[in-house]
């Protein structure tokens, strides 16, 4: 009797762990599908072009700017007769406001896409050198004076391909940068119809088309700095 009774504790230990050996088996498979997945995704994510994650950041921006305007009409709509009128006013401010900011967000997009296409199309390797300007940092500034510019593909496949010189023009003021975007766009006509001057460079662009650096001066105050940056920004609507 006393043999049997020990033996039973260990027959249901050998049972006990025939049980929790499936569990353990199947973990093991569904981790594989998941780790598949994760790869699949990083892989996607890898062949994104640097343009089109800033694109997609961009309209992600424009539709929260949406849900904000129109909660800002709903507030509005909610108001009472009673309220005081600059409660109101306030309110209508702020949807301009807030309308104002959609429109340079379309017209970024659209001048970030057109620029894109018209880079791609010229150059084979457009991804890897705008890619490239990530290692510098280039903020809103930067792609808004680069985009703006007829030439706005050549300038940033030429600044991707010389970091150091996009540092150097990333790092500067607005009024600056646009001055050395300036500088740079005509050097990159002159090459092109291969009339390079040994004169210095004008401050004004050859072809001084829509969407190019005309009117600007670099010794221009910053009430018209603004006004010509407005006045660029109404050109591409």
């Amino acid at each position: 009797m006393t043999e049997e009774t020990n033996a039973t504790p260990a027959a249901a230990q050998a049972e006990q762990v025939n049980e929790v050996e499936p569990v353990e088996t199947a973990e093991s498979t569904t981790a594989e599908p998941q780790e598949t997945e994760t790869a699949e995704a990083e892989e996607t994510t890898k062949k994104v072009p640097w343009f089109q994650k800033r694109i997609n950041e961009v309209t992600r921006e424009k539709y929260e700017l949406q849900r904000e305007a129109q909660a800002l009409r709903d507030q509005m709509a909610r108001s009472q007769a009673g309220e005081q009128p600059n409660q109101a006013d306030e309110i209508q401010t702020l949807i301009q406001r807030e309308a104002h900011r959609l429109t340079n967000e379309r017209l970024f997009n659209d001048a970030c896409n057109k620029v894109y296409a018209t880079g791609k199309s010229e150059f084979k390797d457009f991804d890897a050198t705008v890619g490239n300007l990530q290692m510098v940092g280039v903020g809103r500034d930067f792609l808004e004076l680069a985009t703006i510019s007829d030439a706005g593909a050549k300038l940033l496949h030429h600044l991707g391909s010389n970091l150091d010189e996009a540092a150097r023009i990333a790092k500067l003021p607005p009024k600056l940068m646009a001055r050395e975007m300036t500088l740079l766009e005509t050097k990159l006509s002159q090459k092109q119809t291969g009339t390079v001057s040994k004169a210095p460079p004008p401050i004004a662009p050859l072809s001084g088309g829509k969407g190019s650096f005309k009117d600007y001066s670099p010794n221009m105050s910053d009430a018209d700095y603004a006004k010509w940056r407005q006045s660029q920004i109404k050109q591409r609507r």
